[in-house]
């Protein structure tokens, strides 16, 4: 490969780098968008914490709030499989799950509200 005196590159190289560089006012728009796009779309962003969405008709719910789980496998009462129960200390909820061995999936068995659960009241 041959290379001018003054470049220490191929010549191939510097060709390759000159075509490139018409590349760089498109590169740097493209760039510019994304970047106010991805802004427009941060700020922009739901808000969760309404303080006028209490008892409005109308008005957007808060999100959920992101959970705490834990998990535990336990036998089912058939003993045929096990199940997953999977406990969210956040939310106050429970869902049981089962695996499906034909489809390779889980399904719910059931779910509970232990925040309900707590409320209840129990007689004797």
């Amino acid at each position: 490969m041959e290379t001018d005196a003054s470049h220490p590159l191929p010549a191939q190289t510097l060709l390759h780098t000159a075509g490139e560089r018409s590349r760089i006012p498109t590169l740097i728009a493209c760039n510019a968008v994304l970047l106010a796009v991805l802004s427009v779309v941060t700020i922009g962003g739901r808000n969760p914490a309404h303080a006028d969405a209490q008892g409005q008709p109308g008005a957007t719910q808060p999100l959920r709030s992101r959970g705490a789980y834990t998990a535990i496998a336990t036998p089912a009462a058939n003993g045929n499989t096990s199940v997953l129960a999977i406990v969210d200390s956040v939310n106050q909820e429970m869902a049981i799950l089962a695996w499906d061995k034909t489809r390779r999936t889980f399904g719910i068995v059931g779910y509970r509200s232990l925040a309900a659960d707590a409320d209840e009241l129990i007689g004797r």
